[in-house]
């Protein structure tokens, strides 16, 4: 399949202070990550907050330059933000966010806010904002409504609209269904699942929750403290994880056919992501941890059929007979 979003050794850093007086230090909030999205299929990103994800969204999308490494979509480098080529594409690519009464003007309508890139991007758009609604299963009297008449479910159809209105290629999901109740985000991958079937999209969908990534995703790629340590199908990273970090959160899920599964729980706090962080990152929470842990950073290696960053990988779960 045709890769339409490549990031190779991408490291992103903010300097922050840790008090007043005090030298700036570097904060890392990406490092070193690579991955490539197929055209048509749906990446998902988990971990824990402050793990790196949405900065890894900004990221892809070109918000926020790479301190290191290139992003890459449909092969023209997305850093170049002033290049003709790249500026030509950007209307590929575009974002849901986490909270959609944050992402919409209060003071317009629905409908003037579905009709809007049609106006800055003439002759560009799919339709007139009827069409769109109609497309996120919002009915035609909706449009009227200021975003603070509508529920939290209608109001990310609305996003999700605004987002289709140029028919992009590649859409950037950052928690999407996290402020929704479980009905109605249930709802909300539905129809993600469907517009990418009828639209032919590719999503790059980013969530704490692992089964809602489970249910949309093909691959699915597990951060902790910026960097990715597990890669792999939904059904091997979440039934035979092999990375120590992968092992905790899957079993926090409520899972009826193991019921019996014990709850793994991390000791400690991550460290902080200094840009001097040596070794493996999770080594002061890892059970596993060798002295090799300390001074050698793990990288992806394949893993009987997915990538996994750990020295000691677990062995295959073995279920009983």
């Amino acid at each position: 399949m045709r890769t339409l979003l490549s990031l190779h050794a991408v490291s992103r850093s903010f300097a922050a202070r840790r008090a007043a007086f005090t030298a700036r230090e570097r904060l890392v909030a990406v490092r070193d990550v690579s991955l490539d999205i197929a055209e048509g299929t749906t990446f998902g990103i988990v971990g824990e907050s402050g793990c790196g994800k949405s900065t890894l969204a900004r990221l892809a999308l070109g918000l926020l330059a790479p301190d290191a490494g290139r992003v890459a979509f449909d092969g023209i480098e997305v850093s170049a933000r002033r290049d003709p080529a790249w500026r030509r594409r950007r209307r590929d690519m575009q974002m849901v966010y986490q909270s959609p009464l944050a992402a919409l003007n209060p003071r317009r309508t629905v409908g003037d806010q579905l009709a809007e890139p049609a106006l800055i991007h003439p002759g560009q758009a799919r339709g007139s904002a009827q069409e769109l609604a109609e497309l996120v299963g919002l009915s035609a009297d909706l449009l009227a409504r200021f975003p603070h008449e509508l529920s939290g479910g209608q109001r990310q159809r609305v996003v999700i609209g605004r987002a289709l209105a140029l028919r992009p290629r590649l859409v950037v999901c950052d928690e999407p269904v996290s402020a929704l109740d479980v009905s109605i985000a249930a709802q909300i991958i539905n129809l993600l699942r469907d517009l990418q079937h009828a639209e032919r999209l590719t999503y790059l969908f980013i969530s704490h929750d692992l089964k809602v990534v489970r249910q949309i995703a093909q691959t699915v790629g597990v951060m902790y403290l910026g960097r990715l340590v597990e890669i792999g199908p939904p059904d091997q990273v979440f039934f035979d994880p092999r990375h120590p970090y992968t092992e905790a959160l899957v079993s926090a899920i409520p899972d009826a056919r193991r019921a019996s599964r014990k709850r793994i729980l991390l000791k400690g706090d991550p460290p902080r992501p200094t840009a001097d962080l040596a070794g493996c990152a999770f080594r002061s929470r890892c059970a596993r941890a060798a002295s090799r842990c300390a001074v050698e950073a793990p990288t992806l290696r394949s893993v009987d059929g997915r990538d996994v960053a750990c020295h000691f990988p677990a062995p295959p779960v073995r279920e009983a007979a």
